[in-house]
C-alpha cells in the first residue's frame, strides 16, 4: 500500500474536489495526506511514496518535488489551468501586485516541477496537449474530475419567468459585457421580465443592463450549489473567450447547470466542444451578439426543447461522469497510483522556506482583507 502526500497552495475548489476523489478509494489501495505547501516537513515527505503536487505555482512547491524526485520517490502533477498564460484581469490592485513580482518566478517553478515529474494528470484533453512540451520523460494522462452527481435537479418548464444565471469571478467581465449584455438589452423589448442573476462578480463592473440585475458575492461551493438549487432558473450562460488559455479549462459550467436542471448556452469551442451537441443536451453560440441574442430568445420560445435537452444533459452526465467512472479512469490511467513502489529511497534533503511562506501568508491575508472591506 502506498503513502500519497497530496501538497497545495491553498484549499481552492479544485484542490477540495482532487482531495475528496482520492479519499474516495479503499485504505487498501492508498493512504492519503493532504497538506498545504507552508506545512510540509521533511519527515512528511519521508512518510511518502508518492507526493501529488495540485497546482505547483511557488518555491515551495517546486522544492517539495525536489525533494521527493531526488529522494526517488514518484512525483504527480495535477493542473487544471494554463498557469503559464494566466490572464492579467485582477480583482484587485492589491492582488495584482502581489502576483505580478512573483509571477515569472512561479512561471520558472512549473516549468522545473513539469520537467521532473513522473507523471502530469489534467482534465482537459486540449490542456494536456499544449503541456506535454513541459515534460521530459512522463507519461500525460487525462480523467474526468469532477463535482459528485448528487441532487440532481429535475428540469421544469415555467413560460412566465425569462430568469438568466451567469457565475463567474475578476476575469470573466468582458465576455458578460461584451456579449451576453448586449443580448439581453436587445431583448428586454419581447421579454420584460429578464432577471440576470451574477453570482461572483460586482456591479459596479457590469455594464448598463436593461434587465434587473442581481448579483451575490461569491461563497463556498456547497452553500452556492445549495443556493442555486432553491432558486429558479431558466437558462444558465457560459460565454468563454476563444483563446487557448481558456480552451484549457474544463467544462465544469455544463455539469453544474446540467445537474440543477438549468438549460445551457455555451460558447462554440473548446472545452463545450467536448460534451455539448447543440439542441440535444446543450446549446451553443458563436460569439457574437446577434447569435447570443438568437440563442438566448430561441430556447425562451422553445421551452419543451429546451427542457428535453436538460433531461439529456442529466442522463449523459450520470453516464459520463459518476464518480465510480471517475475512479475506473484514474485507477486505469494512472496505476502508479495503486503499484507498491520502491522502499530503497536516499534520504531526503529538504528544509521550509520559512520566511517566503510567511510572507506569502501574510501578503493573502492583505490581500483578502482589502478585498473584504470593497463595497
Amino acid at each position: 500500500m502506498n503513502n500519497i502526500l497530496i501538497v497545495y497552495s491553498s484549499r481552492i475548489p479544485t484542490v477540495e474536489l482532487l482531495c475528496d476523489v482520492m479519499r474516495c478509494f479503499s485504505e487498501e489501495d492508498f493512504t492519503v495526506r493532504e497538506m498545504a505547501h507552508i506545512d510540509v516537513r521533511k519527515k512528511d515527505i519521508e512518510w511518502a511514496n508518492i507526493v501529488l503536487s495540485i497546482r505547483p505555482f511557488n518555491k515551495s512547491a517546486y522544492a517539495i518535488t525536489s525533494a521527493a524526485k531526488e529522494s526517488g520517490r514518484q512525483v504527480i502533477v495535477y493542473l487544471d489551468d494554463d498557469l503559464l498564460n494566466l490572464p492579467h484581469i485582477y480583482s484587485s490592485r492589491i492582488r495584482e501586485f502581489f502576483t505580478l513580482i512573483s509571477f515569472e518566478k512561479n512561471c520558472e517553478y512549473l516549468k522545473k516541477v513539469l520537467e521532473h515529474c513522473d507523471v502530469l494528470w489534467g482534465s482537459s484533453p486540449y490542456f494536456i496537449h499544449r503541456y506535454k512540451q513541459y515534460v521530459t520523460g512522463a507519461r500525460c494522462v487525462c480523467t474526468n474530475i469532477c463535482k459528485e452527481l448528487n441532487d440532481v435537479r429535475e428540469p421544469s418548464v415555467n413560460p412566465d419567468s425569462c430568469s438568466i444565471l451567469y457565475t463567474g469571478s475578476a476575469n470573466h467581465y468582458r465576455q458578460l459585457n461584451d456579449l451576453v449584455i448586449p443580448a439581453i438589452n436587445k431583448l428586454i423589448g419581447k421579454y420584460p421580465n429578464i432577471v440576470l442573476t451574477c453570482v461572483g462578480m460586482r456591479k459596479q463592473n457590469i455594464a448598463d443592463c436593461k434587465a434587473e440585475v442581481i448579483c451575490i458575492p461569491w461563497m463556498d461551493y456547497a452553500d452556492y450549489y445549495s443556493m442555486v438549487s432553491n432558486m429558479s432558473f431558466d437558462i444558465g450562460v457560459a460565454p468563454t473567450l476563444q483563446e487557448d488559455f481558456y480552451r484549457c479549462k474544463y467544462f465544469n459550467k455544463f455539469i453544474e447547470y446540467s445537474l440543477l436542471g438549468i438549460t445551457g448556452i455555451y460558447t462554440d469551442d473548446y472545452p463545450y466542444r467536448y460534451v455539448v451537441q447543440d439542441s440535444v443536451n446543450g446549446f451553443l453560440t458563436a460569439n457574437t451578439v446577434d447569435s447570443w441574442t438568437d440563442k438566448i430568445d430561441f430556447v425562451l420560445s422553445n421551452r419543451e426543447l429546451a427542457k428535453e435537452t436538460v433531461v439529456n444533459a442529466q442522463k449523459y452526465c450520470a453516464e459520463k461522469f459518476s464518480k465510480k467512472r471517475q475512479l475506473d479512469e484514474i485507477k486505469a490511467e494512472i496505476p502508479e497510483l495503486f503499484l507498491k513502489g520502491n522502499n530503497k529511497y536516499l534520504p531526503v534533503k529538504y528544509r521550509p522556506y520559512r520566511i517566503h511562506n510567511a510572507a506569502r501568508k501574510c501578503a493573502n491575508k492583505a490581500v483578502a482583507l482589502y478585498e473584504g472591506l470593497r463595497p
